[in-house]
């Protein structure tokens, strides 16, 4: 049974998969930092990249209390940003479109109300019934 399983700390795999991960990330925001003239964390981030990667291969059990403080705070910034990013994907994208469709008179789910209209129902013909066709719907 393995330490997640039994309700402990990730498994020796997941400690060396985060500490390459966070190795590499380190060695590419040193080098955008570098890249735009922002020196001062630069040797900081090139001098935790290797221990990472090494203590990652060599060591992975030595990442354990990192990753017990990491995971939750990453958990909780995702959580944050997946909401700040869908939130505004759907007021500067899809609201505008919605808007625009409406005073172009689009009405794509036929949803406007007729008065003098018959009936509401949509008229399918798609031929003869296939029992086959509703095993696989997609």
């Amino acid at each position: 049974m393995s330490d997640r399983e039994s309700g402990g700390g990730p498994d020796r795999r997941e400690l060396r998969n985060f500490g390459i991960s966070l190795g590499v990330v380190c060695l590419i925001w040193a080098g955008i930092l570098a890249w735009r003239g922002h020196g001062g964390a630069v040797p900081w981030l090139m001098g935790a990249a290797p221990i990472l990667i090494a203590l990652g291969l060599a060591v992975p059990r030595a990442l354990a209390p990192l990753h017990r403080v990491w995971m939750p705070a990453a958990r909780g910034l995702a959580h944050a940003l997946t909401w700040i990013l869908l939130t505004t994907v759907y007021y500067l994208v899809f609201t505008p479109f919605g808007v625009i469709r409406s005073l172009l008179g689009k009405d794509s789910l036929d949803r406007k109300w007729e008065p003098d209209r018959e009936s509401y129902w949509i008229e399918r013909h798609d031929g003869p019934f296939d029992p086959e066709r509703t095993k696989r719907q997609y």
